[in-house]
């Protein structure tokens, strides 16, 4: 049985998907999301964002694209995370970025405020929860990939 390295999270889209086309003429599609984390720490309160960058290839971001996401958006994420990357901030304190590959993506609620497309179906892999937005899938060993 093989084991993968799997994150979940629910967060807003902090810009519109950026699409482009690879040298090999395939697609690319990127969805970039902060999620914030805050506690107390031995000096104070502490917050702390981390970005990930989804990252959907040829087919996959083709279909992405399809569903007009937009910023602001909330999305449910779940996929696989590469390796955190340590960035230097504007403000001298370090940032961590994680890029998710291989990821379901469903949303949870459009934008307030502004126009979006209707919440859709689930994607493929997760289930469709009493209220209505998409739910993380059982939690048995089978992939959504």
């Amino acid at each position: 049985m093989a084991i993968h390295h799997q994150v979940s999270f629910i967060a807003r889209l902090a810009s519109d998907p950026e699409l482009r086309v690879m040298p090999s003429g395939a697609y690319a599609l990127t969805l970039r999301m902060p999620v914030n984390e805050s506690y107390e720490g031995r000096d104070g309160h502490v917050e702390e964002t981390t970005w990930y960058e989804v990252e959907f290839f040829g087919e996959g971001a083709s279909r992405i694209e399809k569903r007009a996401y937009l910023k602001g958006d909330t999305l449910f994420v779940q996929g696989q995370p590469s390796a955190p990357r340590i960035y230097p901030k504007r403000d001298g304190t370090t940032g961590v970025s994680i890029r998710v590959k291989f990821a379901q993506v469903a949303r949870v609620s459009a934008r307030s405020g502004g126009e979006s497309a209707p919440v859709e179906e689930p994607a493929e892999g997760l289930a469709p929860a009493r209220n209505g937005h998409a739910a993380p899938p059982p939690t048995d060993d089978e992939q959504v990939f």
